[in-house]
């Protein structure tokens, strides 16, 4: 990760690749509730200044995953079963309103790529093409239905979360195929509101997925 002489990724990129690295650190377990941030230690192990460390804690405190006391340092904050769920809550709400006017919106060529992803999703014995696959899946739907301010909200959203948390859950056991088979052929009836439930269950059943996963690992604990 270059940085300290201005070379290769910008500034900002730099803090958002900090700020990423530090997510992971918190989600994994090696940053955990309470404990102080070492700066000093993170840029020293990226090999950045501390500048772009200090923007991504501005950011990270921003989406709730820190807290900074004055004189003291920033600190992590717990992460609660709650959180993860009120998060899946709010982006499965904004899902199945792209995915409601996508009923009304996608032609033959969208519900037949839906379907190709699909498939594709259940044969793949690899993880990363399975999380792409995954993502386009819902991508393509929030591109059809959406609006320039719902893909923004939604963009924000997906970086609240390290992309490891989304290639742990793998949409491949029977409530994702099931759960993706049921949302195309919603929107291919044209039944926007019926799509939009099964996208806000998907995710509420998604976060579900990844507490038990995060629980067994002692994050909550």
């Amino acid at each position: 990760m270059e940085s300290r002489r201005g070379g290769g990724v910008k500034p900002a990129g730099v803090a958002s690749l900090v700020a990423q690295d530090i997510r992971e650190r918190i989600f994994d377990g090696r940053l955990r509730a309470d404990e102080r941030v070492p700066q000093d230690a993170i840029a020293e192990q990226l090999g950045v200044s501390r500048l772009p460390v200090r923007e991504a804690l501005i950011a990270l405190e921003a989406d709730g995953l820190v807290r900074t006391e004055q004189h003291r340092g920033t600190f992590v904050n717990e992460i609660t079963e709650q959180d993860l769920r009120d998060h899946y809550t709010i982006c499965g709400l904004i899902h199945g309103l792209a995915a409601s006017r996508a009923a009304t919106r996608m032609d033959d060529d969208d519900i037949a790529q839906l379907r190709r992803m699909n498939d594709a999703m259940l044969e793949t014995d690899d993880e990363t093409e399975r999380y792409d696959l995954h993502w386009r899946f819902h991508q393509l739907i929030n591109r059809v239905g959406g609006s320039n301010r719902l893909r923004s909200v939604l963009n924000q959203l997906s970086h609240n979360l390290p992309r490891s948390l989304f290639t742990s859950i793998s949409p491949r056991d029977v409530e994702a195929r099931d759960a993706h088979s049921t949302i195309i052929e919603a929107i291919n009836e044209g039944d926007g509101v019926l799509a939009a439930s099964l996208c806000r269950r998907h995710l509420e059943a998604e976060a579900e997925i990844l507490i038990e996963g995060l629980s067994a690992k002692g994050l909550f604990a």
